[in-house]
């Protein structure tokens, strides 16, 4: 993400947030400081990003979310964190942070790297709905920054366009608006992405990809990110643990009776 890049997103935010203050807010960005007191390490583009913006909160007047990194459902409130660690990038040694509220149960995930301390992929998961695997939704945070900035800014321009007051019964939050693909995992418009048993990719992967997967089982479900264009339902079971192999590229479920071994 080039510099002219950062500062667009920034740009973008900012216009939304002047535009229209009750329905997006910005937080603080962040100091040198408070960045390196996060809990992972925070590389670039993403340091760039937060110096200037720290999140968003984005409300209809009835329903709100904020968008982190880390846990804050209001202006005001001090950063919390909910640090995913284990099970999840390249096993147990990678870690994943948390990029939104409490305040539902569905949360989204960022990847860090690590040994290079990178930010990788988005992910969405959800404990409110038992049988709903993880959603791929974005190649980066900044990536799914933008989208959601996009999304948000299509559903304001399209209500206004109708004659829509903002207001309570705003469409910000309804699942069939345009902004549902950034935010609502499993809204119809996400196309889903179908896994394949190791055993059936071994051989058209390359030997360094089947280094970083020798040690799963033959049929462990396997999807290949680098082939998918988010946002993407990943058609993996949600009742196994869910992990990210070779820096990010390879997404699978780990039936928990192959946990731990």
């Amino acid at each position: 993400m080039s510099s002219g890049e950062i500062e667009q997103l920034v740009e973008q935010l900012r216009g939304l947030s002047s535009r229209y203050p009750q329905l997006v807010q910005l937080f603080p960005g962040f100091s040198d400081d408070e960045l390196e007191a996060f809990p992972v390490s925070v590389t670039e583009p993403e340091r760039s990003v937060l110096r200037q913006v720290g999140g968003f909160l984005v409300s209809n007047g009835l329903r709100q979310r904020s968008f982190g990194p880390g846990v804050r459902d209001k202006l005001g409130d001090p950063l919390s964190w909910v640090a995913e660690i284990g099970g999840h990038l390249d096993g147990p040694v990678g870690s994943a942070i948390r990029l939104n509220d409490e305040s539902t149960g569905d949360y989204y995930i960022v990847d860090v790297h690590p040994e290079t301390g990178s930010w990788g992929r988005v992910f969405a998961l959800s404990t409110d709905f038992a049988d709903m695997g993880p959603c791929y939704m974005a190649e980066s945070m900044t990536a799914w920054w933008r989208a959601l900035a996009r999304d948000i800014e299509k559903v304001i321009t399209t209500a206004e366009a109708d004659g829509l007051e903002l207001g309570e019964h705003f469409p910000v939050f309804d699942e069939e608006d345009e902004f549902s693909t950034s935010w609502c995992s499993w809204s119809d418009d996400i196309p889903r992405a179908f896994a394949h048993e190791l055993s059936h990719l071994k051989n058209t992967l390359a030997p360094e990809a089947v280094a970083a997967l020798a040690d799963l089982p033959a049929e462990t479900p396997i999807i290949d990110l680098d082939t998918i264009t988010p946002p993407a339902m990943l058609d993996l079971d949600d009742q196994g643990s869910f992990e990210r192999r070779a820096n990010g590229r390879f997404a699978l479920s780990i039936p928990k009776s192959h946990c731990g071994r």
